[in-house]
């Protein structure tokens, strides 16, 4: 029997953001596709409760007969969700707060510190992890509704980098001496997870770093508060940051790769860099939330450019499914 699942602001939000973004790519593309006099894709129309009076006019767009072929889906397109790990993970019902949460990632530390909540510059809304879907608990019904309510055949998330390696990675190489520093109980979560995909079908789509950095390679906190001071600067540290990126992106594919063909390697660079570092706002922040730090801009999304080409390479060398 199912655990009811918690109804928080937090939850919902996730929830209301990725069907609103889901229905506007499908309301622009049946727009897109209406405004054209060559038919809509089949698919659209022949289920099981589409039925059309015999005494009614045939509407020439809606005919399947009439459909071209050109507008037909291909057969295996996946039509997916997508979600990220520090935005569903958290708020398990049953599960306790060490296995659940996962304070060792930035944004964990950015949106719960009282220095940041406290500041006017992070436009934080106050509302906490603990308060989120509890999809580390709860992914089998999740994934259920991807399934069967969603009727979608793909599913986009995230590994947490700090999930997996709490710890630095720093002079730490090769699959075997990494795999003994990683978080055990993190592992089996994924691999479970991805094990609950195939049974229902569902092809992954795994993104490598989906905008949280591990807390001992960025102290959003401090940085934010104090940037002179502050000495784990994320992707400020160039060097270091897509070292261990490329490592960790490496390591996934060896651990991992066998159950996934489909992989992104970074979401969203230049949000990272324009509300980082530029332009943080009431309508959008990422950690560490500077203003004008034009430098400190230029080396992060050059890194984050640099990191997702080691990361792809790294991740293509040690990819362990097949070809």
């Amino acid at each position: 029997m199912s655990t009811p699942r918690p109804r928080t602001s937090l939850g919902a939000m996730n929830r209301i953001g990725t069907l609103v973004v889901s229905t506007t790519l499908v309301v622009a593309m049946l727009v897109l596709i209406a405004a054209c006099d060559r038919g809509i894709p089949t698919a659209a129309k022949n289920d099981a409760t589409s039925t059309v009076d015999a005494n009614d006019a045939v509407d020439p767009l809606y005919d399947p007969a009439s459909v071209d072929e050109t507008w037909r889906f291909p057969t295996g397109f996946i039509w997916g969700s997508a979600t990220a790990g520090f935005q569903i993970d958290m708020g398990c019902p049953t599960l306790s707060a060490s296995v659940c949460e996962d304070p060792n990632s930035d944004w964990y530390a950015y949106v719960t510190d009282p220095a940041t909540l406290a500041s006017s510059s992070t436009h934080l809304s106050g509302d906490l992890p603990s308060t989120g879907p509890g999809f580390y608990e709860l992914y089998e019904a999740d994934l259920d509704r991807v399934r069967d309510e969603l009727h979608n055949n793909g599913f986009r998330f995230s590994f947490e980098w700090s999930r997996i390696f709490p710890t630095a990675t720093d002079g730490v190489e090769g699959y075997d001496a990494l795999r003994e520093i990683a978080n055990p109980v993190a592992l089996e979560a994924y691999h479970a997870q991805l094990a609950a995909m195939k049974a229902r079908g569902i092809t992954p789509l795994a993104t490598v770093i989906h905008y949280t950095l591990p807390l001992w390679l960025h102290d959003a906190v401090t940085c934010h508060t104090d940037f002179a001071s502050c000495t784990k600067r994320g992707w400020v540290d160039r060097e270091r940051a897509v070292r261990e990126a490329a490592k960790y992106g490496g390591f996934l594919a060896r651990e991992f790769g066998e159950a996934i063909d489909w992989w992104v390697t970074l979401n969203e660079p230049y949000q990272v860099m324009l509300f980082g570092y530029l332009l943080p706002n009431a309508e959008r922040t990422n950690p560490p939330a500077l203003t004008l730090k034009i430098n400190e801009a230029k080396i992060v999304i050059r890194g984050l450019f640099d990191a997702a080409l080691r990361v792809s390479k790294t991740n293509k060398d040690n990819d362990t499914g097949e070809e």
